[in-house]
């Protein structure tokens, strides 16, 4: 997944992908695997500090707990995300 965007003279662009992760929950999150700003590639540990600073992630248990994300997948500038339904009972 690309973004890309300028303003005022200044241009960035941010390339990563989505995986599902389990610990320390369930979540959809976005790994930043390129950052360029006004032509210049910035270092990993500068995009390991964006990710830190701003949690592109989604939680979809934080929306609804009986529902969990098991797959991402872009495809021809789209982003599925498959959930499963996790009902269970008490007895």
């Amino acid at each position: 997944m690309i973004v890309q965007g300028s303003k005022e003279g200044l241009e960035i662009s941010v390339e990563g992908h989505y995986t599902i992760e389990n610990q320390p929950q369930n979540a959809l999150v976005f790994h930043i695997d390129k950052l360029v700003f006004n032509g210049l590639e910035l270092p990993d540990t500068t995009r390991t500090e964006l990710e830190d600073e701003f949690d592109l992630g989604f939680y979809p248990k934080e929306i609804v707990p009986f529902i969990e994300a098991t797959e991402a997948v872009i495809d021809e500038g789209q982003l599925t995300v498959k959930l499963k339904l996790s009902l269970k009972s008490n007895s």
